[in-house]
């Protein structure tokens, strides 16, 4: 059996009440600069959650009151999935294939916009999808927000647009440089009003970008407020899950890509892959279907002008039908 041949005896020394005293400063100054950038930064963020709330429409909501939520909303949801003790990540994620067949033949129609492009540039196709997920978004739950522990409602929230910048390295897995773009005044906007915002954002003018675009750890960015919708151009996805984040105002993603030729080649019909992450604080997993057959229905419909005139010859068809016949 072993055994110890010598004792190790303790060699440190008790402080003295000098050094006691200075630990002591050390501690009280660093806990103190703490609270104190905390307390900065909370002023910081009351600043701007005014200045937004102005910028995009934005109001407070009565978490009481029955007419501004749903029984779910204020009775469970807002109560448990924005709670960061209960809930790590408060969002459902889905992604589900849509058939986008109707869809393109009523952009090619009437919606595509050629000047400037070559005949396969798939960008005006991309602005119109986002333009109808816009759409599908207005007066919904989508645009809530938690924000330093009260729900808001925005009606004009920017859209965080990511622009592809450099040139793409497959064969040695390096991809594009990634610019992140605030875009200000999207909401409620026609296709016509929409597309040349989207289009001057291609190009590099930032005429319609706002400024506040940096990375940063403290308050409340834009990036993460803001609607975020983007085509990531991924071959035939069938499932994807953003990155999460360590700040969560409850801000839905939307992520798509039409590139599915083997999809597409089963089916005979073109498909479109949808990945959506939104907050189940104020949505169920339901939801999303509801979500999907709004964006479908928008995306199909033709141009109002069109619309009208076909109910016009309908009615004219009925009137000539209720005549009477000549003998």
């Amino acid at each position: 059996m072993f055994e110890p041949t010598s004792t190790a005896t303790s060699t440190a020394k008790e402080p003295t009440q000098e050094q006691l005293k200075a630990f002591k400063k050390i501690y009280l100054s660093e806990k103190y600069n703490k609270y104190q950038q905390k307390a900065n930064e909370q002023e910081l963020m009351e600043k701007q959650l005014e200045e937004y709330l102005k910028l995009f429409g934005g109001h407070k909501m009565n978490p009481e009151s029955k007419l501004q939520l749903t029984d779910y909303q204020q009775k469970f949801g807002m109560k448990f999935f924005s709670n960061i003790d209960l809930v790590s990540d408060p969002r459902i994620n889905v992604t589900a294939l849509v058939d986008i067949t109707k869809i393109k033949q009523v952009y090619e129609k009437y919606y595509r916009k050629t000047e400037g492009f070559a005949t396969k540039d798939n960008t005006t196709f991309t602005a119109y999808l986002t333009h109808k997920f816009l759409q599908t978004m207005e007066g919904t739950a989508l645009n809530y927000r938690n924000i330093l522990g009260n729900w808001y409602e925005f009606t004009n929230l920017p859209l965080i647009v990511m622009k592809k910048v450099g040139d793409h390295d497959v064969k040695n897995l390096q991809s594009d440089d990634l610019e992140l773009h605030v875009v200000r005044d999207v909401a409620n906007l026609s296709w016509e009003a929409f597309y040349p915002k989207f289009n001057r954002i291609r190009k590099g003018d930032k005429a319609d970008v706002l400024t506040k675009t940096e990375e940063t750890t403290t308050g409340i960015r834009l990036i993460d407020l803001g609607n975020f919708i983007q085509n990531v151009a991924i071959k035939n996805m069938t499932s994807y899950t953003p990155t999460e984040k360590i700040k969560q105002w409850h801000q839905p993603i939307i992520c798509f890509s039409f590139n599915t030729p083997l999809l597409s080649d089963i089916s005979q019909r073109s498909i479109l892959s949808v990945n959506m992450k939104y907050p189940h604080s104020t949505l169920t997993a339901e939801s999303f279907d509801h979500f999907i057959a709004r964006f479908v229905a928008l995306a199909e419909k033709q141009p109002l002008l069109l619309q009208q005139l076909k109910i016009s010859e309908e009615e004219e068809e009925i009137k000539l039908e209720q005549q009477p016949q000549l003998a």
